[in-house]
């Protein structure tokens, strides 16, 4: 099973090899009565709280006794580090897929989203844009904190947005559109003094050009908080497990993809060369849970099957043999990050924050 430290003093037993000296790993609990995973508030904080994920929600879905999978067709074999780069998948397979399991990605970034949130709870803003909105967990959550504001979700995928429209119901400050957000023109009667966005402006392929955009449709002195990976070393859910299989290495580091803005000099460089200013980047470190409920090995598996490093690389598999193969390795590779019912994984990233001065 391997080693495995003490308890954590935050609530987490993680292995020793994944620890790093300089992370603060947050606590997950099991709520009591409904038996979901949820971050810990904070005094002040309970209006921010994500959305929780409910043991249905977690289910994993069995076919006659084997995990059940989603099918991406690629060829490409370095597709596993470049699949979230590709607004053509965003639009169609890749994003039906996040879109069936967002409630498994709103968990995942459950602790980074509360991080985020109490970041935003200072910031002003009642007109809001929320970059690469996906299924709407930060949208929703800030429409409901501020209920003065106007917020509105942009992303490029139809399915995501369906998912975030139908857990939008009844809610009457935001609203969801698509389009890209690097050419996205808000109209006259909304100029967002405020844009927001969980991971999803690593992506452009002008990082430059599109937040040169996004200056330019926002107000006079807008301020701008997004979250971003730092880099792969750090994470090991990524770094980690593309060892343990021998996945195929990433290509250029800067090419958009979920590492894309690692390093604080790029990042600085792109927003000053953007036009805006104040930027300031804290690290943020988090535990990225990826499994939970009765057997949170196998839910962890489903997780990894279908969004992550391994996904693209397992499905192209024609070879059953290698493929059930590579499974038992990444199921052996899971066991040292369970702490009871959670498989949880210390994650690193940016909480970036700027300003539009004229």
């Amino acid at each position: 099973m391997g080693e495995v430290a003490a308890p954590h003093p935050f609530g987490l037993s993680l292995p020793k090899a994944a620890r790093n000296r300089r992370s603060v790993f947050r606590m997950w609990r099991m709520a009591p009565t409904a038996g979901c995973l949820q971050p810990p508030l904070r005094t002040g904080c309970d209006r921010l709280r994500p959305t929780a994920v409910t043991p249905a929600a977690l289910h994993v879905p069995r076919t006659s006794g084997s995990l059940h999978t989603l099918h991406i067709a690629s060829t490409d074999p370095l597709a596993t580090v470049r699949v979230m780069t590709n607004a053509d998948e965003w639009q169609n397979r890749v994003g039906q897929v996040w879109a069936d399991l967002f409630p498994r990605t709103d968990r995942a970034f459950a602790g980074l989203t509360q991080m985020l949130l109490e970041k935003l709870a200072s910031v002003p803003g009642g007109a809001i844009a929320d970059v690469g909105c996906g299924a709407g967990e930060l949208s929703l959550a800030l429409a409901a904190a501020r209920p003065y504001a106007d917020v509105c979700g942009i992303d490029i995928s139809e399915a995501l947005l369906a998912r975030a429209r139908e857990r939008a119901a009844g809610a009457g400050n935001v609203r969801f559109v698509s389009g890209d957000a690097a050419q996205w023109q808000p109209g006259d009667r909304f100029r967002p003094d405020l844009l927001v966005s969980r991971h999803g402006v690593m992506f452009f392929d002008d990082p430059v050009a599109a937040f040169a955009h996004l200056r330019a449709v926002a107000a006079a002195d807008a301020r701008m908080v997004f979250t971003c990976f730092r880099a792969a070393s750090g994470n090991v859910w990524a770094s980690g497990m593309a060892h343990a299989l021998d996945l195929p290495p990433p290509g250029d580091p800067d090419a958009p993809g979920p590492f894309a803005f690692a390093e604080e000099d790029r990042v600085r460089s792109i927003l000053t060369r953007a036009g805006w200013r104040d930027i300031v980047l804290e690290p943020a470190d988090f535990s990225f849970v990826t499994g939970g409920g009765p057997d949170p090995i196998a839910d962890s598996l489903f997780y990894f099957q279908h969004i992550g490093p391994a996904a693209r690389f397992l499905h192209e598999l024609d070879d059953a043999d290698h493929r059930a193969a590579l499974l038992r390795k990444l199921e052996q590779w899971l066991r040292p990050y369970r702490s009871g019912d959670v498989v949880a994984f210390p994650a690193q990233a940016w909480i970036v924050s700027a300003r539009r001065r004229d």
